[in-house]
């Protein structure tokens, strides 16, 4: 057999190596199919023999490659950003000198042994020649289906096959894949040849569902023979879900698989039971979900392949109830209009909000430190994300018709959930220490509490214009403390406080209630409005282009910044970035343009409520990068000239309004309009002036920071944000105390930044991510539109552009932008976007507020939408219908 013959020990650790050895080198030498594949079998599953050809081997023909002309053309155009065809048409010329390449007097004596081991496996052996490249199937990557893999071998082939899969790391997707997951272009290979399993049945294996994230199913996908053309798609398998606790049959649906048996199960009752145990003791061994490719032969089960499931979203093990619980199901805080962070966040950030949260629950209730926990109010701070159980959410709000009116403009996908069928399948009880009597108790609580807010607000209400004075003086003496002289040796706790108790004041005395009456009294003017049509027209213009709206007075500035200098400024932004900082060499214009800027919008920056991302004021290079991208349009959009547009519209919409109405409606139009125009940026305050908190907050802990790298306590400046406020306020009073081991145990949420690029609005207690849609779909949909909710009007063409981050990519002038939400950081890239495609955000979240003053079509609430849509698509966006319809689909790669 290939696992249980002796080789010289030159050979055994250098460049052939049995998956039976005791030994598991470097994942850099084996790569990652050899390496799981060798543990598998120490741990004595039923894995196929085979060997591993180490990435030593292939070293020299890397070495004779990459001195090619060949090579450094691949290098070229993936740094010129070329046309992916071009990279292809490179890579494949690559490829071709790759194969021919002679072999070398040790490479020569591998075969030569390897060609001896395995005439001596069995009786007309065939083989499976595979790809372990040292990145692929670790946790992070999926290079699933780029390299290649050569089926039923026979011993005089091997030698081909092995020096086609070596060429398959030079392919044009594996190069460009490597490019985006920012890994070393330097190609690097190992290869498994492994002996064949004539097959029954053949398949994979996921321990969790990938189709809904639920911890408790596994997936299986099989099909007759060897499955290979599963692997590959070439068929569709018979689909399998099982219960992971017991083995048993939730769901099988039948594929066609491609042969004769297409009606015919491939796996019997029996062999998913033994299958999801197999999967199950692999995942348990792994401590983490897995996929396994797997086989049947006479009825014994091999254990083909094990790797990591990349894409999937962790809980934290406090908000997991056990398999056989009720479960519970979560809505996620942090997507919400205000905050709308779909990604995890840091330690810091977490605390800094947490802090934050207590401040104001305790104020609600009246409590004092310690005596309220925010899971007690079904707040969950855990894993870079606040979740919030529903259980909780419903037993406040319950279905209210009203409720959920209004919650459909905020965001749609609340009442989605609250009327879809998948909220049967969760605990509707009320959570502990909820009853009735206590809810009474807490919401009579809550009104003493809040009487201050309540009164300041009836105050405004009644006060009229003479509350604008009392407005701006409290805003003004928020500026002036926020601004003062920062004390470095203040404890972190403690000037955060003593500054939120600032910000609560202002909040109360002034920018509260200017926002309730600036809300009150638009909801007022569309009320006038009623069910006639003109009217509810002119109410929605005057409703929209105020001047005041500081998200969209910062995107105007950075147009006229980006249109100050020359568009070849923008070609190098780090010497700009130095011209504006340190040498001051530029126009006095655009330097004092530049200033003004800094001073009002530096606390701003893109993904903003992550306390640990810089902000425009601490770094020129991120408004510049979006100024570079504004440039770029050469003017061909102006936002100023559509917000004009918009401010006339308003202007005239009230004037005719106004005409129509008559007596005391027309006096509520004029004094609703008034108060609109008067308060229209008290909006933004509340989460302007959190910023400002988090400016000197930042400040402080980089200040420690440097300390505490300098000491010898911690090793890299950014890495204070991966623990707590408490934790650094710790390590400044004991200096005993381990800041690194305070680090090591925020482990999970350090992951969760790096392997979950967004979340879902809704996940429950056992990791499910239910299925919702916004409502039926209309008759004349087909299978090229989708369907989401029509948050600013318009209808435009352009190509799908899908960003997880502002910086994921440039947007170009027509491109039509899509993302999971946006936050007042993307609005630059509004200018040259065509249209605006999101997950979250109903009327009054940010993007779709952006779209509508700049006059860019936007549909929302569409479910997994970087999922339903990719970069290169050509598409309209009906902002009147909420409709994105796919014209074209990109260019393929290899075409």
């Amino acid at each position: 057999m290939l696992h249980s013959v002796s080789l010289p020990l030159g050979l055994l650790f250098h460049m052939l190596i049995p998956l039976s050895s005791d030994t598991t080198p470097d994942v850099s030498k084996v790569g990652g199919k050899a390496a799981s594949l060798m543990r598998l079998t120490a741990e004595g599953y039923n894995v196929p023999p085979g060997v591993v050809v180490t990435a030593d081997f292939f070293s020299p023909w890397f070495e004779e490659l990459q001195a090619t002309g060949g090579w450094q053309a691949v290098l070229s155009s993936i740094r010129s950003s070329d046309e992916l065809s071009v990279l292809h048409e490179k890579c494949e010329r690559l490829k071709g000198d790759a194969i021919g390449l002679p072999l070398n007097t040790a490479q020569t004596g591998v075969l030569r042994e390897l060609s001896e081991l395995i005439t001596t496996a069995t009786p007309d052996p065939t083989f499976a020649v595979r790809s372990s490249s040292p990145e692929e199937d670790l946790a992070g990557a999926s290079f699933a289906g780029q390299y290649e893999t050569v089926l039923g071998v026979a011993p005089d082939d091997i030698e081909h096959a092995i020096r086609k899969c070596f060429a398959s790391s030079l392919d044009a997707r594996v190069v460009h894949y490597k490019q985006e997951m920012g890994f070393d272009l330097t190609a690097r290979i190992a290869i498994v040849v492994q002996q064949m399993v004539d097959s029954d049945s053949a398949g994979v294996a996921f321990s969790i569902n990938p189709l809904t994230n639920d911890f408790d199913e596994v997936l299986i996908n099989s099909a007759f023979g060897l499955g290979e053309e599963l692997v590959s798609g070439e068929i569709t398998p018979d689909s399998i879900v099982a219960d992971k606790g017991n083995g048993g049959t939730i769901e099988y649906r039948v594929g066609t698989k491609g042969d004769i048996e297409a009606e015919k199960r491939s796996l019997s009752d029996n062999q998913i039971r033994d299958l999801v145990a197999l999967v199950r003791r692999i995942e348990h061994g792994a401590n983490e979900p897995v996929d396994i490719e797997w086989a049947f032969n006479e009825g014994e089960l091999f254990v083909l392949q094990s790797r990591p499931v990349t894409t999937y979203v962790p809980l934290h093990a406090d908000l997991q109830t056990a398999p056989d619980e009720v479960r519970h199901l979560y809505i996620d805080g942090f997507l919400t209009d205000g905050i709308t962070m779909s990604s995890a966040i840091s330690p810091m950030a977490t605390s800094a909000f947490e802090v934050l949260a207590d401040g104001l629950f305790r104020w609600l209730t009246g409590l004092k430190a310690g005596e309220l926990s925010l899971e007690s109010m079904g707040v969950h701070l855990s894993g870079g994300r606040m979740y919030v159980d529903f259980n909780l959410f419903a037993t406040v709000y319950g279905r209210q018709e009203k409720f959920l009116q209004q919650a459909e403009r905020m965001n749609p996908f609340y009442v989605a959930m609250f009327t879809s069928s998948e909220i049967d399948r969760y605990d509707k009880s009320r959570p502990p220490g909820w009853s009735t009597f206590k809810m009474i108790k807490w919401g009579l609580r809550i009104l003493w509490s809040t009487k201050a807010a309540a009164t300041k607000l009836i105050s405004a209400w009644s006060k009229g214009p003479g509350f604008k004075a009392h407005y701006d003086a409290h805003v003004t003496r928020f500026e002036r403390h926020i601004n003062r002289e920062l004390n470095l040796d203040e404890p972190l706790r403690e000037g955060y406080w003593h500054d939120m108790i600032e910000g609560g004041l202002v909040t109360i005395e002034a920018t509260f209630p200017a926002t309730v009456l600036m809300l009150i009294s638009q909801a007022r003017i569309r009320g006038l409005a009623g069910k006639d049509h003109e009217l509810r027209l002119l109410a929605d213009d005057i409703c929209a282009g105020y001047e005041d709206d500081m998200v969209v007075q910062m995107g105007l500035t950075m147009h006229d910044l980006a249109m100050m200098l020359p568009r070849k400024s923008f070609d190098d932004i780090d010497l700009l970035a130095h011209k504006i900082r340190t040498k001051r060499e530029l126009p006095v214009t655009f330097l004092k343009a530049w200033d003004a800027f800094v001073s009002r919008f530096g606390d701003r920056g893109p993904l903003e409520m992550e306390i640990a991302n810089d902000r425009y004021g601490d770094s020129p290079l991120l408004a510049l990068q979006q100024l570079k991208s504004i440039a770029a349009s050469g003017g061909s959009f102006d936002p100023h000239k559509m917000h004009t547009d918009k401010v006339a519209r308003r202007e005239t919409a009230f004037m005719e309004m106004a005409e129509r109405l008559s007596g005391r409606k027309r006096r509520v139009l004029e004094r609703c309009y008034r108060r609109s125009l008067e308060y229209s940026g008290a909006r933004e305050y509340f989460k302007h002036h959190v910023l400002q908190m988090y400016r000197r907050l930042r400040r402080k802990l980089l200040h420690r920071a440097k300390q505490f790298v300098e000491a010898g306590r911690l090793d890299d400046i950014s890495h204070i944000f991966d623990v707590s406020i408490d934790d650094v306020d710790n390590a400044i009073t004991d200096h005993t105390f381990d800041l690194r081991d305070a680090r090591a145990a925020t482990t999970f949420q350090q992951q969760q930044r790096e392997r979950v690029p967004s979340f879902p609005m809704f996940i429950d207690s056992r990791g499910r991510i239910p299925k919702i849609t916004l409502s039926d779909l209309p008759d004349d949909i087909d299978e090229n539109t989708v369907v989401g909710a029509a948050v600013s009007p318009g209808v435009s063409r352009g190509r799908i552009k899908c960003l997880l981050n502002p910086f994921d990519k440039d947007i170009e002038p027509g491109d039509v932008l899509v993302a999971v939400t946006t936050d007042p950081g993307w609005t630059p890239l509004f200018i040259n976007a065509a249209g605006i495609v999101l997950e979250i955000g109903g009327e009054l979240q940010h993007g779709a507020l952006v779209a509508r003053e700049y006059g860019k079509p936007c549909v929302s609430s569409i479910p997994q939408v970087l999922e339903q849509f990719e970069d290169g698509q050509l598409v309209e966006v009906d902002g009147d219908r909420g409709r994105v319809t796919i014209l074209e689909q990109p260019v393929d790669m290899g075409s």
